[in-house]
C-alpha cells in the first residue's frame, strides 16, 4: 500500500483515473437470504457478516467469518487512502460495489464520503450488456461517468436470481455477476477517453503515433 501511495504521488500527473471494485462477499447483502431447502440437505449456508446498524463487523463472529470481515476492513482501509490520495492529486476516482452492498456504510467509507467532494452513479447490469437487472453504484468525484446511470425499462427477460449447490459448495447467482459486462467496459473507457481529450490529451490513431 505504501508502495502504491508512493507511486500516485510521483505520476500523479500521467494518471487519468483510479477505479477500484472492493471484494463485497463479506458485505453481501445475499447472506441474509434465507435457504430453508439448502438448509434442509445439510449444506452449510452463508450468514450474515454485517448489518446496518453493524456495517464494520456484527458482534460475536469467530473463526473463518471473522477472518474474512477483518481482512475485507483492511482492503477497506487500504482503498479510503488510495482514493484520498488521489482526490488530493485532483485524479477521477471511481468506487465500484452492488447499490445495497454494507460496503457503503463502512467506516472508511463514511470517513471518505465526509472529507471528499462525490456522487454515486447508479445503473442495472441489463442496461450496460448485463444478463440481470443487478443494481451497481460507484462512488465517484467528478460526473466522467454520469451517463452510466440508466436502468432497466422492463422490457426484456433476465436470468433468474437462483441459488443452487454444485459439487458440494453454495452457487449465488450474483456470483455470476461479478464480471463486468464487455458493452460496459466499452462504455467506461469511452467516457474516460472523451474526458481525456477534454483535458488535453492526444488520441494516436497507429501504433507508430
Amino acid at each position: 500500500l505504501e508502495a502504491l501511495l508512493q507511486f500516485i504521488d510521483e505520476a500523479a500527473g500521467s494518471i487519468l483515473m483510479i477505479w477500484v471494485a472492493p471484494p463485497c462477499g463479506t458485505s453481501s447483502r445475499a447472506r441474509e437470504k434465507k435457504l430453508p431447502k439448502l438448509e434442509a440437505t445439510g449444506a452449510k449456508v452463508p450468514v450474515p457478516l454485517r448489518s446496518i446498524q453493524q456495517p464494520d463487523q456484527l458482534d460475536g463472529l469467530g473463526g473463518l467469518d471473522k477472518l474474512k470481515v477483518e481482512t475485507a476492513n483492511l482492503i477497506y482501509e487500504a482503498v479510503y487512502k488510495t482514493a484520498t490520495k488521489a482526490c488530493m492529486h485532483r485524479i477521477f476516482v471511481a468506487l465500484e460495489n452492488p447499490t445495497n452492498s454494507h460496503y457503503w456504510n463502512t467506516s472508511p467509507m463514511r470517513l471518505l464520503c465526509s472529507e471528499q467532494d462525490h456522487h454515486y452513479v447508479t445503473f442495472h447490469g441489463c442496461a450496460h450488456g448485463g444478463h440481470r437487472d443487478k443494481s451497481t453504484s460507484l462512488w465517484v468525484n467528478d460526473t466522467w461517468l454520469d451517463e452510466l446511470a440508466l436502468l432497466c425499462d422492463g422490457k426484456h427477460q433476465h436470468k433468474p436470481w437462483t441459488t443452487t449447490m454444485k459439487d458440494g459448495s453454495i452457487k449465488f447467482a450474483t456470483a455470476e455477476e461479478a464480471a463486468y459486462p464487455w458493452l460496459l467496459c466499452e462504455r467506461i473507457i469511452n467516457c474516460v477517453r472523451s474526458a481525456a481529450l477534454r483535458m488535453g490529451a492526444h488520441s494516436p490513431q497507429t501504433i507508430a503515433e
